[in-house]
């Protein structure tokens, strides 16, 4: 059991809110305002009501588990910097990040210099989020950002980035890695990977003009097939995307506030009620207690005009 302190905050501190909210044992305590659901109704799939954090203080209790933080990745602050045991920071933008076997890992992501950024493709592990252990300076694949990182059938899974080198690679230690070259996917960087009913799924590729709207699943992380050309929500950057409720949830998105799931990936219904606040990413989503959580995002369209950081609840 983890007790966590739910506050509105600035969507550059939501990773290390989600990253502590991991740990077995302990309390994270954030300054005010704080937002907290005292007792959220019992919503319909289908129907969900989104539940506003109200603005009284207090303490909710979360049990997550190892596999319940979905796409974590922020899109415009950089990640926060690694602390490794002698002190050294090692800052970057864009890292993969995914909680498997007990252990936080990150791979990845860019170092900002001018015209010329700096990517990486080095591996790290922490069990407490504090101490920082790397395991490999230089992995086999690209050095790239962006990336998605998702435990699967006892690996990690590397899907995408940028620069996309067209291929998936999977690990079972962050140090080994296997090549699956003959995906079939297309060749920009997947918008979101989830693993749902022992089996990957992609939904939409790209970014801004150049984001689909297609539906991509895997059963063993290497074969991929097509299961939609063009799903019914409109093509978007960043959407959130989560599993609860025996479903998978498409939530916002730049410029967008709908909220969609499907029990399949393939026939999808549009909820009710869209996410309230202004139209933004909804890259910051946890699944918990077979609810999806929703923290803050991105305001406005390509380069963004601020950060939103509204707390909300759906089932």
């Amino acid at each position: 059991m983890t007790t966590v302190l739910a506050t509105g905050l600035p969507a550059g501190l939501f990773r290390v809110f989600l990253r502590s909210a991991l740990r077995e044992r302990g309390r994270l305590t954030l300054p005010a305002p704080a937002r907290l659901i005292q007792q959220p109704a019992q919503l319909s799939v289908l129907r969900p009501k989104l539940c506003d954090l109200s603005t009284k203080r207090g303490e909710l209790p979360l049990e997550l588990s190892d596999h319940t933080l979905h796409a974590t990745h922020d899109t415009i602050e950089p990640s926060d910097p690694i602390h490794v045991n002698s002190g050294n920071q090692i800052p970057r933008y864009k890292s993969a990040d995914a909680s498997f076997d007990g252990v936080l890992w990150r791979a990845g992501g860019f170092e900002p210099r001018g015209d010329q950024p700096r990517y990486f493709n080095d591996v790290w592990r922490s069990r407490d989020g504090t101490n920082w252990q790397r395991v490999t300076a230089a992995a086999p694949w690209t050095p790239k950002a962006g990336a998605r990182l998702i435990p699967f059938r006892d690996s990690l899974w590397l899907v995408g980035g940028q620069p996309n080198d067209g291929s998936v690679w999977s690990t079972r230690d962050g140090v080994t890695w296997v090549a699956h070259r003959e995906t079939g996917l297309p060749p920009a960087s997947p918008q979101t990977v989830v693993a749902f009913d022992g089996a990957l799924w992609i939904l939409g590729h790209g970014r801004w003009d150049g984001a689909t709207n297609d539906v991509w699943t895997s059963s063993d992380g290497a074969h991929w097939r097509r299961v939609l050309a063009a799903a019914p929500w409109a093509a978007r950057t960043d959407p959130g995307v989560a599993v609860a409720g025996g479903r998978i949830w498409l939530i916002a998105g730049a410029g967008h506030r709908d909220v969609w799931s499907s029990p399949d990936g393939q026939e999808w219904v549009r909820s009710s009620a869209d996410l309230p606040g202004p139209p933004r990413t909804a890259n910051f989503i946890v699944s918990n207690r077979d609810a999806v959580w929703v923290f803050g995002g991105k305001t406005g369209g390509e380069g963004g005009t601020g950060f939103w950081d509204g707390i909300y609840m759906l089932r």
